[in-house]
């Protein structure tokens, strides 16, 4: 390696820039960089696709989910593939375990994912785009689960791979919406037994259990949806819907990123299911009623 070359090297590839982050910030913003840092994982994902179903319909909760279905099985053989470890040494202190290896980041993935397809398709601004994906990189990094090298990496696989994926799904979902209503209870059924072959081959962890969590109530979720309450975004006033939303989702949210590190695996999934459920099929229900505007009652007295 070059002399020039060698500070560049360390500063991606070393342990001791996370290192001194971590030093710089002390233990006091931990909570919060595991709030953040989960924004890219599968709170994030849950979460995401719950504010799109609740302001633009199923359609939007569809898409994100596509989206992300899309991206994360290439990202995890692109990781796999790269066997980067850790970053370890250097009194870098990982905050969570996780046995995918490092390059690239996946939460960064994600959220690159999910925030230029909120961009693309919905009018996100694009400064919140990427003030989004630097924000979940940021606490990856603090958190001590990467390099530094790992996050534009991630970024600009993430990029990649929505670029593709938009040109994909209006085709993919003009053929699903020609299915019969069997095969998505037979897709449901698929996901939910995909996931739990990758626990089985992963190991029991939070995070693991929490996506077979959050896969098992998306799907019986969204089919619920679909079904039973014919969710309507129009017919749901946009403020007071967020308040909704948020009353049900935002404690679950914070309690899950904060203590999943305290409880048990199975606990930690049990809390995705709910989660899910309330963002896929109980609040679509209430919301319309939890919104609705008083209205003036008929044969009212008139002044005389």
């Amino acid at each position: 390696m070059s002399e020039p070359s060698a500070p560049l090297a360390a500063l991606l590839w070393g342990a001791e820039p996370v290192a001194a982050l971590q030093r710089a910030l002390g233990d006091a913003p931990l909570p919060a960089l595991r709030l953040a840092g989960g924004l890219g994982g599968t709170w994030g994902i849950v979460l995401a696709a719950g504010l799109g179903l609740a302001w633009r319909g199923r359609r939007a909760a569809y898409g994100l989910l596509g989206a992300v279905a899309f991206a994360l099985p290439i990202n995890m053989a692109i990781a796999f593939a790269a066997g980067v470890e850790r970053p370890e040494g250097a009194g870098v202190r990982a905050h969570e375990h996780v046995d995918i290896p490092s390059f690239p980041s996946g939460h960064v993935v994600t959220a690159t994912v999910l925030s230029g397809y909120a961009c693309a398709r919905y009018g996100l601004p694009a400064w919140a785009a990427a003030a989004f994906v630097a924000l979940v990189g940021f606490a990856r990094l603090a958190l001590g689960m990467h390099f530094v090298a790992d996050l534009p990496a991630g970024a600009a696989l993430g990029a990649l791979l929505l670029a593709a994926y938009l040109r994909l799904w209006p085709r993919l979902e003009r053929w699903l919406a020609r299915r019969p209503r069997w095969f998505f209870s037979a897709l449901a059924a698929c996901n939910v037994a995909g996931v739990l072959a990758a626990v089985a081959a992963l190991g029991p962890s939070p995070t693991a259990w929490q996506s077979v969590g959050i896969t098992a109530g998306a799907s019986v979720g969204l089919l619920a949806e679909h079904r039973l309450v014919r969710y309507e975004p129009a017919r749901a006033p946009g403020a007071p819907k967020l308040v909704a939303l948020l009353a049900g989702a935002a404690p679950a949210l914070a309690v899950a990123s904060l203590a999943e590190q305290a409880v048990p695996p199975a606990a930690s999934g049990a809390l995705a299911f709910a989660l899910s459920l309330w963002l896929f099929a109980v609040g679509p229900a209430l919301y319309p009623r939890l919104t609705a505007r008083r209205r003036p009652a008929a044969g009212g007295a008139r002044a005389g």
